[in-house]
């Protein structure tokens, strides 16, 4: 997105390993164990909060690349940290292509997933009020997040704001149907 080589991640070679690893692990794991693994709830309680900590750490470094590259533009480092926070979520659509399941309603720029939204709403916050203080929230909210639904807990804060914004954004679609 800024112009830099896509394969520069393989200029790394201890994520490169890490990759090979993991992908060797998965594909040629007897009997699915490695798979079997990952679906134990503690195991999946490990990856979530793992991976909610990466969350942060990805959208403050979106952040200072986006600042680097395009100083003072806000737009650009929203998207590019939102992008860099939740690239798994954006390239979904492209991996649905390859395999032959595509749906175009599924993109994340018609309905953007819950992780997305809280990356724009943490580049944000970490935009408007920067410091440790909101790191550290931040963290807390990807945290809760992830692990939330683990326990049941419900975390779309959004959609109460949606039902109510949608209506007067987009129109009421019962009111229309009154009128006629």
């Amino acid at each position: 997105m800024c112009g830099e080589p896509v394969l520069s991640a393989f200029n790394d070679p201890y994520k490169v390993m890490m990759a090979t690893a993991l992908w060797y692990i998965i594909v040629y794991s007897p009997q699915d164990i490695a798979y079997q693994l990952t679906k134990m709830f503690p195991v999946r309680m490990m990856m979530y909060t793992v991976k909610a900590l990466y969350y942060p750490k990805k959208i403050v470094a979106g952040m200072k690349h986006a600042q680097h590259v395009l100083p003072g533009n806000i737009l650009a480092m929203i998207i590019i940290a939102c992008c860099k926070g939740n690239g798994s979520g954006l390239l979904k659509p492209v991996c649905r292509l390859v395999r032959g399941s595509w749906q175009p309603a599924s993109t994340e720029l018609l309905a953007p997933s819950l992780t997305t939204k809280y990356c724009i709403v943490g580049c944000l916050l970490l935009h408007l009020i920067p410091g440790d203080m909101t790191y550290v929230a931040l963290v807390g909210l990807f945290l809760v997040m992830k692990v939330g639904p683990l326990f049941g807990i419900p975390v779309d804060l959004f959609s109460p704001l949606e039902r109510l914004a949608a209506p007067i954004v987009l129109g009421d679609p019962e009111g229309d149907k009154k009128d006629k």
